[in-house]
């Protein structure tokens, strides 16, 4: 009898440390699950804040040379309606900028000069100048070295390239100030870009023109490729309308309409799945941009995913940065 009443105050003592022992281990496990899952968003928010960053400092040398290149050709150069003057500076301007993908000018009558990279050759320049000679239009492309010596050049009568329709002059012309466009796919070179443009004004203060800088967002997209978030976790950047414009994969953030013109994917469309498991149903909500740092978790195919979305980077670059990582990263 008193072997057995021992037995079971052995065995009782035993379950009470077991369930001690378990209390402690489970108790453990939330502690150091919290405080890895605290430390994974830390990270995502250092990631979106190093993207802010970096996106800003890439981007706003472009708005001064804007502005110089602006004020240059309304005091020296456009006034003297000299298109190799002209297509100089905005060659020493594209020059000195390697962010800046092309430099141009375009005029209330319709002549346009723009100077370009031209990686594919046969120069490392290439300009396109339009103008109109006894009202007769006429397109000539001309690549230069990196000394602005020709390389090679012909006319291109079949261009139909009117500068007064793009987006950039109409909002330059209208609001008057320098202005960001936004996110588009460049017309010349078909890469995802943005613009900055500032107008050019007559002595009377009418517009005589307006001056551009095309910026390819391409190099952003390589940035976020080059980001270590965990082993498998990702950084992208929405538009305030549901764009994707930059992600590691560039391949992903372009599509066509259903004109055959390219445009960006949307964030519901894209062929991230993850990305729109983590992002998709905001866009649907209409909650992007999002007010404030929003942290949340989500579930995709089985696996535990934590995520992150930014405020936007500035009003004049309504850009989301949003991040994600699977949590056994962590």
């Amino acid at each position: 009898m008193l072997k057995s009443l021992g037995a079971l105050l052995a065995l009782g003592l035993a379950g009470l440390q077991f369930l001690a022992v378990l209390a402690v281990v489970f108790s453990s496990y939330l502690t150091s699950q919290t405080a890895l899952l605290n430390h994974a968003r830390d990270l995502l928010r250092d990631v979106g804040i190093n993207t802010m960053e970096h996106s800003k400092g890439f981007l706003s040398p472009a708005e001064g040379a804007a502005e110089l290149a602006a004020r240059l050709a309304q005091n020296r150069v456009v006034a003297s309606d000299d298109p190799r003057r002209l297509e100089q500076l905005l060659f020493q301007q594209l020059q000195i900028a390697p962010q800046f993908a092309g430099v141009y000018y375009g005029s209330e009558g319709g002549d346009f000069v723009y100077v370009m990279r031209s990686p594919t050759g046969p120069g490392e320049f290439r300009s396109k100048i339009i103008d109109h000679l006894d009202g007769q239009r006429r397109t000539r492309l001309i690549w230069r070295n990196d000394d602005f010596s020709v390389v090679e050049q012909r006319q291109d009568p079949e261009d139909t390239f009117e500068p007064r329709e793009r987006p950039w002059y109409k909002k330059a012309r209208v609001e008057r100030t320098t202005i960001w466009t936004d996110p588009y796919i460049f017309f010349s070179s078909q890469q995802p870009g943005i613009t900055l443009a500032a107008p050019v004004f007559k002595p009377d203060k009418s517009v005589r023109g307006v001056v551009g800088v095309d910026i390819e967002i391409s190099m952003i997209s390589e940035f976020l490729s080059r980001l270590n978030i965990g082993t498998n976790g990702k950084a992208l950047i929405i538009h305030r309308n549901g764009d994707v414009i930059a992600h590691p994969n560039q391949d992903l953030i372009k599509t066509e309409s259903e004109d055959g013109a390219l445009r960006f994917a949307d964030i519901r469309e894209i062929d991230d799945p993850i990305a729109r498991a983590a992002f998709g149903p905001l866009a649907d909500s209409g909650s992007i941009p999002v007010a404030k740092e929003t942290p949340s978790q989500f579930i995709y195919d089985g696996a535990r995913y934590v995520s992150t979305m930014m405020p936007v980077i500035s009003d004049k670059l309504p850009w989301t940065i949003a991040v994600y990582a699977p949590e056994d990263d962590f």
